[in-house]
């Protein structure tokens, strides 16, 4: 954002292209938590949906797409989606580990949106 402003992500999204995210620290954010990313770009694209059409869309990015951006999109950016991204027999391990216990994940209403 600092850099390049708000990317259109579900209009890239929409277009078939592969989006992903990930987290590069101090040349643009200052910060390595790909959790906060996830928040980040769920709700910037929420904003963007209200300054574009003038009404409010909570599901113009799901959870469940950016859980895929930075989980099958990610290794498919770096091209390495027949060895990372999803769990699958003859896959290396790429798992996520959340205690929906921390103050920082609650509430808990829906698996998804409360653990983007």
């Amino acid at each position: 954002m600092r850099m390049l402003g708000f990317a259109p992500i579900r209009e890239m999204l929409d277009a078939g292209i592969c989006v992903s995210l990930g987290t590069d620290g101090a040349p643009s954010n200052n910060r390595m938590s790909i959790v906060d990313e996830m928040y980040l770009a769920s709700l910037i694209n929420k904003g963007r949906e209200v300054y574009a059409n003038g009404t409010t869309d909570p599901t113009a990015l799901p959870a469940e797409t950016v859980l895929k951006m930075v989980t099958i999109n990610g290794a498919k950016s770096v091209l390495w989606d027949n060895e990372i991204g999803s769990l699958e027999v003859g896959k290396k391990a790429d798992m996520i580990i959340i205690n929906p216990f921390l103050w920082s994940m609650v509430p808990l209403h829906d698996w998804y949106e409360s653990h983007p």
